[in-house]
């Protein structure tokens, strides 16, 4: 993706998602708003030119002054990338 897009919205990331993925990442985001702990998971992404892509992905709650969670942020991996980058050094 084209860094002068910005980030993609939620819809944009999950329609590069398979049915299972896109299950975890709703079980993810439920799971931070619920709690306001930060989640991460591991899932599958089939990128537009139709490479397959293994996705660290982590999602960081924000809270408003009474505590409740107001805003998701995070980030998003190539976790083969992170992986080969990591052990290359």
């Amino acid at each position: 993706r084209d860094p002068a897009l910005g980030p993609p919205t939620r819809a944009e990331f999950e329609a590069l998602l398979d049915e299972e993925s896109r299950q975890l990442v709703g079980e993810a985001i439920a799971h931070a708003v619920e709690t306001g702990t930060p989640r991460s998971y591991e899932l599958r992404a089939h990128l537009p030119n139709g490479a397959e892509s293994h996705r660290l992905v982590v999602a960081i709650p924000t809270r408003d002054a009474e505590g409740r969670v107001v805003r998701l942020h995070g980030t998003d991996l190539d976790a083969i990338k992170a992986v080969a980058a990591a052990t290359s050094s």
